[in-house]
């Protein structure tokens, strides 16, 4: 789930936030490029939960189980280099990507240290 910061926390950090963050600085990036998720902005979640609530009882839905993500399936590294887009960022750390290297660096997910014990 994509969307802005929640507004009662003040610590943490959504995957957004810190994507925009670590690409507007300009840091080279791991990320996962072999995991596709379907992403969904939060308000359209939203939207779709109320429509159920306020159709209910007198519609209940036909079923049980709903997939509520995004149209289509997206890696890290695509949503990375969405956001870089929509927010004009290059998608290189310097003019080349010989110069500074590349600002999105592709990895597969089991090469990522996540900080977990082993």
């Amino acid at each position: 789930i994509l969307g802005p910061r929640h507004p009662y926390m003040s610590t943490g950090t959504k995957f957004l936030q810190w994507l925009d963050g670590q690409m507007s600085g300009g840091q080279p990036t791991k990320l996962f490029d072999d995991e596709l998720r379907n992403f969904v902005w939060v308000e359209d979640l939203v939207a779709m939960v109320m429509r159920l609530v306020e159709d209910f009882p007198e519609r209940p839905p036909p079923h049980r189980l709903f997939h509520c993500g995004g149209p289509e399936a997206l890696s890290r590294v695509d949503v990375a280099r969405l956001l870089c887009a929509a927010k004009g960022y290059a998608d290189s750390g310097g003019a080349t990507e010989d110069a500074a290297g590349p600002r999105i660096v592709p990895t597969p997910r089991a090469e990522i240290d996540l900080g977990y014990p082993t």
